[in-house]
């Protein structure tokens, strides 16, 4: 049986206005405004959030981290550049195989 454990800290900077959040994979500093609180975080998810009255709440999330961020077009070209490589190494070893396979 695994255990996981979750580490979380949140310190506040200026009680009910900032506050800096700490976990195992990132920090973020929150804002908080009313009802209206927006987090920005090191790894690059945006949140904001409005409590609405009574346990309801809305909520965005904008996340430009890891897998979902947007690639620039450097990375773009790099990513076909690999692709291309990619597939010539498989033309070639499938030309290998058929060479072998022949004689």
């Amino acid at each position: 049986m695994a255990f996981h454990f979750r580490y979380s800290r949140r310190i506040p900077i200026i009680p009910g206005l900032l506050y800096w959040n700490i976990n195992a994979r990132s920090m973020s500093l929150t804002t908080r405004v009313g009802p209206v609180s927006h987090t920005r975080s090191t790894s690059g998810r945006r949140t904001t959030s409005v409590a609405l009255p009574g346990r309801g709440s809305l909520r965005s999330v904008s996340t430009a981290a890891g897998r979902h961020r947007g690639q620039t077009d450097q990375e773009r070209e790099e990513q076909a550049t690999r692709e291309e490589l990619r597939r010539r190494i498989a033309a070639r070893r499938a030309s290998i195989r058929r060479r072998r396979n022949g004689s």
